[in-house]
Parts: structure tokens; C-alpha cells; sequence
């Protein structure tokens, strides 16, 4: 029999470390297409506008809506919903009134905010 007919063990082992090879290979394809895309989900996430609304003290009894930028990028078309409707004690001071809240906010730049009085602290203690 010709040396090129016959199989050896060696012929055998080596096909069986190219599997094994391709299976590693293709197992470290799917771990890296993995590991791009949470990076890019990671970087998107770093790289968007994060805007909150917070109460802060623009003296010792009145108090502020705050809204701010804190996120790295500009915000673009920032619009608000409140669940119950947010209401002020004072009557002159309706925050449903504020354009910002009633048609929202067309840019707002990276750690910009915008106050508005919402409440005199006298006013809610009365209440």
C-alpha cells in the first residue's frame, strides 16, 4: 500500500487540533463581537445628553425647580411628564404655567440649568 493511501495517527491527531483550532477561533469570534458591542452600548450611554429635574433653595424659604444638563452632550427636545401633576401650595406659582414644562425645551447645553420659584416655604408649611 502507497504511503499517500494510508492514514496515520498523526494525519488523525492533526485533523482533530484543526477542529479544535476552527471551534476556538470561532468561539473567540463570538466572544469578541460580545465584547464590541457592549462597548459601543457603553460609549453611547457615556456619550448622551442626562437631564434631571431636582427642588433646590434659592434662599431659606423659597425653593426652586431645578433642571439641569449633566450629561456630556447637548440635550435636544427635552420634554416633561409628571404622574400626579406636580402642584405648587401657591396658586401664582402653577410650574404647569412654565413654558419649559408646557412645551418643553429645545436645546439644553452640557451643565446648563434653568430655575424656576416653585414654592415659598411658609406657604407649604401652612398647608
Amino acid at each position: 500500500m502507497p504511503a499517500s493511501a494510508s492514514t496515520t495517527t498523526t494525519d488523525i491527531l492533526q485533523t482533530v487540533f484543526i477542529g479544535l483550532q476552527l471551534f476556538v477561533l470561532a468561539a473567540a469570534a463570538v466572544y469578541g463581537r460580545r465584547q464590541l458591542k457592549e462597548a459601543k452600548e457603553l460609549r453611547e450611554a457615556q456619550t448622551r445628553p442626562f437631564v434631571v429635574i431636582d427642588l433646590g433653595s434659592s434662599a431659606h424659604t423659597l425653593f426652586d425647580l431645578v433642571v439641569k444638563n449633566i450629561g456630556p452632550t447637548l440635550a435636544r427636545d427635552v420634554r416633561f411628564e409628571f404622574d400626579p401633576p406636580i402642584r405648587s401650595t401657591d396658586k401664582d406659582l402653577d410650574p404647569n404655567k412654565l413654558k419649559m414644562f408646557r412645551e418643553g425645551i429645545s436645546t439644553l447645553a452640557p451643565g446648563k440649568e434653568i430655575r424656576a420659584l416653585f414654592e415659598k416655604g411658609p406657604a407649604r408649611h401652612g398647608s
